[in-house]
């Protein structure tokens, strides 16, 4: 099964889960638990659909892009119906997700400031935008609300790479390695990590995690932007 079945097959897990919920035929601790498992499903395969697509990716890009906007959506509509709410269109989840706006995701997060999952979708978003200061503010401002385990993992790769950016190495650097602690398999989180140690003047330590991440199974695309660094580094 290619990655883009393997995402249409998740999507509409997604949605079965959700017309579950509403019939009343899931418990809300259940139906939060596959709509995390078929979430990351969906943004797995969205990953790679996405790293395949382009042919280059910016060096301050993550290595994989990971779509998490998919468990926003589903937590919208949630949102909508649990504040009896009629939608004048279409739910996100109907929608072409370049239709799901800044605005509206933070309109509901400022409903709804616990929606962790929804700050970090929208973190990212605003990180691969390159606006720094509110990937910073939402990673922070989530990681404040009792994230789960993994939320708090990716919240410090979002705080930690967007901390250093706009000035503070150290603490960035402090922040992804407690990411990397908590999953030494995240490709971001190593790849940011080794561009902080890159621009601290850290070569060798930046070239053996560059090095290490070019054992994994990643995509062309990804390995050419790793070699390129390496390349730089001399």
């Amino acid at each position: 099964m290619d990655a883009e079945e393997r995402r249409a097959q998740a999507v509409g897990s997604l949605r079965e889960v959700e017309r579950r919920q509403a019939a009343g035929e899931l418990e809300p601790e259940e139906a939060n638990e596959l709509i995390e498992l078929f979430a990351e499903r969906a943004a797995v395969a969205t990953g790679e659909l996405e790293a395949a697509r382009r042919p280059r990716r910016e060096r301050n890009l993550p290595v994989l892009v990971v779509a998490a906007v998919l468990v926003l959506t589903v937590l919208v509509v949630a949102l909508m119906q649990g504040d009896d709410q009629e939608a004048a269109e279409p739910p996100p989840d109907q929608r072409d997700l370049a239709d799901v706006s800044n605005e509206e995701m933070e309109q509901v997060i400022a409903a709804n400031p616990d929606v962790v999952p929804m700050r970090l979708a929208l973190a990212e978003r605003y990180l691969n935008d390159g606006e720094l200061e509110k990937a910073n503010a939402h990673a922070a401002e989530a990681l404040r609300h009792d994230p789960s385990a993994a939320e708090r993992q990716r919240a410090e790769v979002y705080l930690g790479w967007t901390t250093a950016l706009l000035g503070d190495a150290d603490e960035g650097e402090r922040l992804l390695r407690a990411a990397v602690e908590r999953d030494p398999v995240d490709l971001n989180a190593r790849w940011y990590l080794a561009n902080v140690l890159a621009d601290a003047g850290r070569r060798d330590e930046a070239v053996t995690m560059l090095e290490a991440l070019l054992e994994e199974d990643i995509a062309a695309t990804q390995r050419d932007v790793i070699e390129e660094k390496l390349a730089d580094l001399g």
